[in-house]
């Protein structure tokens, strides 16, 4: 039976910086437990081969059920189920968020996360090769750079921007988030740097550090009020892992509400409709999911300028040779390489929309590949949804596949924002500097005029950005799932540290906030066993 002081459970984004962290006192014992493997394919370090990981054993393969305002289709979520979790099969830009995102978390009486209160975590353990200034700093564990390869494409995207009236923004996580420019990615000299890369694997050679691959964790245990053990499967077996001081779940969106409601910990009505004993009546369990919705225009080049193809023969050999050789090249590329963040209306205190613009033809997570043709995406991304759904476990069984329920466009603003995203993605293919690219229209086969028209095909074809969050929701209300310090109310010894414990949405990709929250987690914890030593002695 294993037992350490911190039990981690799950091994993605969060928890490999934690199980860093707390390793590093050489008097924590620490576990860390995750369902998939090794990151051991060698296309999850190239950067330009992220979507050919979905659907394979590296993903949990999720999908929603019949989504009502989405033409009633069951929609794709993919999930990294490996060490390093969804940092290793996303697309690797690095965005944080508007400082207003934290500070309407502070409005909702969460005081500590307010945006100055979360920039020095950001900051903490980044490596910017390229940015320096109040916002960034050098030398910490993950890096994060600008893309190696620009394709020529990109800069009239940008050009098309100021003709449009975008001002350039050189820094998306710099003093405003509005503007025009290049992502940076997380990646290291042309690969893919992800969190298992930058945190866990320096800390695994620690002896006081033990990983368990495989180990897909069934229910937490709790005794007279506290969470003391962890049930999980391996090779078929149940074994029992024990934490003589915290169990720290970071599951993910998805993961941790799960875990938790299979561990008796949620809504009553649905625990009892499962035959789950109740042990803490937490309603707000697996509630409040919110997500991004992306879409996209896509347009046949008049010459091969883009990233398709690279996969065929003969066109593979070149830059599949500067990739391995130089680390440069294509292969270095996320896609999705340029972006904007701007206002639906004038009146909006902060970026309800985010564009971006991949020299690819990206349609259905990457799944449909132009044969005939090479081509680019304008994209768009509504990044401040109200509609909200949930995520509920079937039944006790840990193998049973989860009720997924974002209802997407649910609210009618979402309908009017996500028009208003197309639009303006259209506006960009007819400025002149696209416009002079552009053979013809792929999908949509022309440009669209009303609203019914564009809804009509977003409805066909808008996906997820990858981005669920909220459901282990943090907040003061009876219903929050976690208090501020991220600890699970109504029980002792039990931390959720991931995307589930944010009470909103953040405007952007959500890593860079799951990396600040693991930084926060961590802190708190050194602190609060720091402040019970103290009181031990005295």
């Amino acid at each position: 039976m294993p037992t350490a002081d911190y039990l981690i459970i799950g091994g993605g984004t969060a928890a490999c910086i934690i199980a860093n962290r707390l390793s590093k006192n050489p008097s924590n014992e620490v576990l860390l437990l995750e369902a998939g493997g090794k990151p051991d394919n060698p296309k999850l370090h190239i950067p330009v081969s992220f979507s050919q990981m979905f659907k394979s054993r590296y993903d949990w393969n999720y999908e929603t059920v019949p989504q009502r305002h989405v033409n009633n289709r069951k929609m794709y979520q993919p999930r990294g189920k490996m060490l390093g979790g969804c940092s290793q099969i996303n697309a690797m830009i690095y965005i944080r968020g508007a400082a207003a995102d934290y500070d309407y978390w502070a409005s909702l009486g969460l005081k500590n996360w307010s945006y100055e209160n979360v920039l020095p975590y950001f900051i903490k353990g980044k490596n910017n090769c390229n940015i320096e200034g109040d916002y960034h700093q050098k030398g910490g564990e993950q890096f994060i750079s600008k893309p190696r390869y620009k394709n020529p494409l990109i800069e009239d995207f940008k050009k098309a921007g100021v003709q449009l009236g975008f001002r350039q923004n050189p820094d998306f996580n710099g003093s405003t988030q509005l503007g025009i420019g290049e992502y940076q990615v997380f990646q290291q000299e042309g690969r893919r740097h992800s969190c298992y890369e930058a945190y866990l694997k320096p800390a695994i050679k620690r002896s006081n550090l033990n990983v368990i691959t495989g180990a897909n964790v069934d229910k937490i245990n709790i005794k007279d009020g506290k969470a003391v053990s962890v049930n999980y499967i391996k090779n078929g077996k149940t074994i029992t892992a024990f934490a003589n001081k915290e169990i720290i779940l970071c599951a993910g969106a998805f993961g941790s509400p799960m875990i938790l409601q299979r561990s008796g910990i949620g809504d009553t009505d649905l625990l009892s409709s499962l035959n789950i004993k109740t042990l803490v009546d937490s309603p707000g369990v697996g509630k409040n999911l919110q997500d991004h919705l992306a879409y996209g225009i896509n347009l046949e080049t008049k010459k091969e300028l883009s990233l398709d193809g690279l996969d065929d023969m003969p066109r593979v050999f070149t830059p599949l040779l500067q990739y391995l050789l130089t680390r440069q090249g294509p292969f270095t590329s996320n896609v999705a390489q340029g972006g904007a963040f701007f206002k639906s209306k004038p009146s909006l205190e902060e970026a309800d929309l985010q564009i971006l613009f991949a020299p690819a033809t990206f349609i259905k997570h990457g799944f449909i590949k132009p044969k005939k043709y090479y081509g680019f995406t304008v994209g768009a991304c509504h990044i401040q949804p109200k509609s909200k759904g949930f995520i509920n476990i079937t039944d006790h069984h840990v193998s049973s596949l989860p009720h997924i329920d974002p209802n997407y466009l649910s609210e009618e603003a979402d309908q009017e924002a996500v028009v208003a995203g197309f639009r303006m993605i259209q506006r960009f293919c007819e400025t002149v500097s696209l416009k002079q690219h552009i053979h013809k229209w792929q999908y949509p086969s022309k440009a669209l005029q009303t609203d019914n028209e564009i809804m009509d095909f977003l409805r066909q074809y808008i996906q997820t950005l990858y981005h669920p969050v909220g459901t282990c929701r943090m907040g003061i209300d009876k219903d929050a799932v976690v208090d501020q310090r991220l600890k699970v109310k109504g029980l002792e010894g039990l931390r959720v540290a991931d995307a589930s414990v944010m009470p909103n949405i953040i405007r952007g990709n959500t890593q860079a906030p799951v990396m600040m929250i693991a930084e926060r987690a961590a802190e708190f914890i050194k602190e609060e066993r720091l402040t019970l030593s103290t009181k031990m002695i005295y």
